[in-house]
């Protein structure tokens, strides 16, 4: 009889080689896969976050306008976080934009812009730029960046 089973033919589905190539280039594509997906959840969170920051954060104000007495730290509050989520959003241009290459960086969502400012002025890495946003800031406010540094942040 001439009927022979798969299993007895040389190329044999079992080549161990075959097998460890299959299941690493699987692996990759559900790891490239994961990648995509946790992408795309990102941005859509970023997009439902600005579309509730628009009319929650305005109505917010408003009714903080006629609630919050003017010198409450409710409004410094509100300042300091714009200013820290501004730090953390613009940290890759203002790194190209504001510093010399080996300055100390932007982008840490804890800190401030005017801290950065200020910590690379004292070492002395502002580009012209950030000299130019340190000189505004000082002319608002005397010492604005140096003043604002933060410790541990």
């Amino acid at each position: 009889m001439a009927n022979t089973s798969d299993f007895d033919s040389e190329e044999s589905w079992f080549e161990p080689r075959e097998i460890i190539y299959n299941v690493l280039y699987y692996k990759q594509n559900v790891v490239f896969l994961y990648q995509i997906i946790n992408i795309m959840k990102n941005f859509l969170l970023i997009f439902v976050a600005i579309l509730l920051i628009i009319p929650f954060g305005t109505i917010g104000i408003v009714y903080a306008l006629f609630t919050v007495r003017p010198l409450s730290p409710y409004w410094r509050g509100i300042a300091e976080s714009i200013d820290q989520m501004g730090n953390h959003i613009c940290g890759p241009i203002f790194n190209q934009w504001l510093l010399l290459s080996e300055g100390y960086p932007f982008g840490n969502i804890d800190e401030t812009v005017s801290s950065v400012l200020g910590k690379n002025k004292v070492i002395g890495t502002l580009s012209p730029a950030g000299k130019w946003l340190d000189k505004i800031l000082d002319w608002l406010d005397k010492d604005h960046s140096i003043n604002a540094i933060e410790k541990n942040p």
